[in-house]
């Protein structure tokens, strides 16, 4: 097997982020696990990989997801047949999956007041920490690796602003509401105060590390568990019900495009399904 030659490559050549470099090696490692030492993951054929697709989909893996596995397989073989003399791609011919075309999820606005206002209310270091990620998530829109790859550097308080970085490692800038300067603010203050921060990073763990994506992911569903289902309890629904509130106040989708990082604006309109009304408000005044 080639995977961590192929993963030096996708990282140096391709300037992939590290997150999606991971994705990769693990959906390599699930077909690997799958094919159960039949051979090496380097001969596997277009039948197993059309197998191993329908083998997840039995088991309830959504066909978004094995379509996601379809495109790290293609791009592993893709990287055998141009540096290691593969004969050809397995998953080159392979089709993907029908997406039923799903309305965003979103949590209601006024849930989210509730949980800022009655819920996320400790003092402590932790709470006032699970209170700012998902505070920056509800009110910037950013994804969950881009707010672990925070440093206080990218939050601008004098020009209210907050720089993400996104897939494929885009800059964005999102305008800072004043609710979000005053919980960060708060959140840094104690953190400053109680732990000894390790590297350039916003939100750290007690031993003042950076804290990574499964455990943001453990903080953001510990939190949303007290006002929602639990399969809403992860972090993409708080940039869905970043973009919904902001379409229900009225905000131009343009700029609603342009602070999600879409590539493309028809990806944004599909919040216009739900958006509820069009009266336009100042974004301060949304949070």
């Amino acid at each position: 097997m080639k995977v961590q030659e192929f993963q030096k490559f996708e990282s140096r050549a391709k300037n992939l982020s590290p997150l999606s470099v991971r994705n990769y090696v693990n959906h390599l490692r699930y077909l690997y696990v799958w094919l159960a030492g039949a051979h090496d993951l380097d001969e596997t054929t277009t039948e197993e990989i059309i197998e191993f697709l329908m083998s997840e989909r039995e088991r309830g893996v959504s066909a978004r997801t094995c379509n996601i596995y379809l495109t790290s397989f293609r791009n592993y073989f893709d990287y055998l047949v141009r540096f290691h003399g593969l004969a050809k791609n397995p998953a080159a011919n392979v089709d993907k999956m029908k997406v039923e075309n799903m309305l965003p999820m979103y949590i209601p606005e006024h849930i989210m007041n509730d949980l800022f206002v009655n819920r996320l209310v400790g003092k402590s270091f932790k709470a006032l920490r699970s209170r700012a990620a998902i505070a920056v998530m509800y009110m910037s829109g950013a994804r969950c690796a881009e707010v672990c790859n925070l440093s206080d550097m990218d939050l601008n308080f004098v020009e209210n602003k907050i720089f993400l970085y996104g897939k494929g490692r885009k800059q964005r800038c999102v305008p800072m509401c004043s609710s979000l300067q005053r919980i960060l603010r708060e959140y840094m203050e104690v953190r400053n105060a109680s732990v000894k921060v390790q590297e350039p990073a916003l939100f750290v763990t007690v031993d003042g590390f950076r804290l990574g994506d499964r455990m943001m992911r453990v903080i953001v569903a510990q939190a949303l568990c007290q006002v929602v289902p639990k399969k809403w309890c992860h972090p993409h629904i708080l940039r869905h019900s970043f973009a919904t509130v902001l379409m229900n106040h009225g905000k131009r989708i343009q700029d609603i495009s342009r602070w999600l990082g879409h590539v493309s604006i028809a990806t944004t309109q599909r919040y216009l399904t739900i958006c509820a009304n069009s009266e336009a408000d100042n974004f301060d005044v949304v949070f």
